[in-house]
């Protein structure tokens, strides 16, 4: 018999007073030892949703379980999960080794338990040599270790993570992602992790629920969110895609023939990202292909290639790579992407032409 989830959302809801629909009939599993992200723009619902999981808010319909049991008219302080917030929530008048022990001394633990576990978790964050430091002589980052520490002390099923990462600065944010699936893997529980960031939700989660207007708009591993999303917001938000206004003309045994007035007659089939998005002969769909999939040449592409020729409107360097962006001709907007370290005759001022292509299989359908 499998184990049950360790944390489920049941058609979980949030209206407020003021009549605002935050979380809307939200269903979804999360599995014991998994690192889950719910990933979505300001206001989409996500943070409503985690404070649901942790009891901080009560839900207007449907329920949280853990691991199987109905948690929703449970108390905070009873539920099997604890949460680190993105201020971190450091009381400034006790030293690191007292804000970590605070819910373990709250709870009566006796006193030489409480040292043990105190030092455990300090462990588990490499912060021991820091329990005697006042948390004003620390560094966010070591600041975001206690506030880990601090969670984690209690033993939790689950822990919950409300934008952690959100106040550090770019160098630090992109050594604690490492850092925060290292613990995650080493103590085997699962983790769910709130972001906007689409760097951070790819990189360290194991699966991704992509919120947008307080539902899931798609729920997958990051390489399938990427590669097929099922929705023009996902495409856009996970990343970067040209997306071209298109027709179903037809489609029959795993082939459609779509027409667009930016690229004319497209006949696609065969990968997951084009059948997803099928819709009916007459339907309106996008099309839609990734920057990194775009080439640039100068010389007329092969007949096999989808192809158009643009004129350069704009160059952005990122250091890493140059991002050039062009006009096609009916002045849709076509955006490629090239490290910086590649070869190649790249367009060097704004007016320059060149033809763009790309394979029919690196093409997305997106009917939503």
């Amino acid at each position: 018999m499998s184990a049950p989830p360790a944390l489920a959302a049941r058609e979980l809801s949030k209206r407020f007073a003021d009549g605002t629909l935050a979380v809307d009939r939200v269903s979804l599993e999360i599995a014991p030892g998994e690192f889950f992200a719910l990933l979505g723009p300001s206001g989409c619902g996500k943070t409503t949703l985690l404070r649901m999981f942790a009891g901080l808010e009560i839900p207007s319909g449907g329920r949280v379980e853990i691991q199987g049991a109905d948690m929703t008219a449970v108390a905070p302080n009873r539920r099997p999960v604890n949460m680190v917030f993105q201020s971190y929530a450091l009381f400034p008048h006790m030293t690191v080794a007292g804000n970590v022990g605070y819910g373990l001394s709250v709870a009566r633990v006796p006193e030489a338990e409480l040292r043990t576990r105190v030092a455990e978790a300090l462990a588990q964050v490499r912060m021991e040599d820091f329990g005697a430091r006042m948390p004003d002589a620390l560094s966010g980052g070591q600041r975001q270790r206690v506030a880990l520490a601090r969670a984690l002390v209690k033993r939790p099923l689950v822990l919950l993570l409300d934008e952690p990462l959100s106040a550090l600065d770019a160098a630090l944010r992109a050594a604690m992602r490492a850092e925060l699936v290292r613990l995650q893997r080493k103590l085997g529980i699962a983790f769910v992790f709130v972001t906007h960031d689409q760097d951070e939700a790819l990189s360290m989660a194991d699966r991704i629920a992509v919120m947008d207007a307080g539902r899931v708009r798609q729920l997958a591993d990051p390489r399938t969110l990427y590669d097929a999303p099922n929705s023009r917001f996902v495409a856009t938000f996970i990343g970067k895609a040209n997306l071209f206004e298109a027709r179903v003309a037809e489609h029959a045994q795993g082939r459609i023939r779509i027409e667009s007035d930016a690229l004319g007659t497209v006949v696609l089939g065969g990968g997951p990202g084009v059948l997803g998005g099928m819709g009916a002969a007459g339907g309106r769909v996008a099309l839609a292909v990734r920057p990194e999939r775009v080439a640039m040449d100068e010389d007329e592409p092969e007949a096999a290639r989808i192809f158009v020729r643009a004129r350069l409107v704009e160059i952005a360097y990122y250091g890493n790579e140059t991002e050039y962006a062009f006009h096609g001709p009916t002045g849709a907007r076509i955006v490629v992407r090239r490290p910086n370290a590649g070869g190649g005759t790249r367009p060097s001022a704004e007016g320059d032409e060149r033809w763009l292509s790309w394979r029919a299989e690196d093409m997305i359908v997106l009917a939503d």
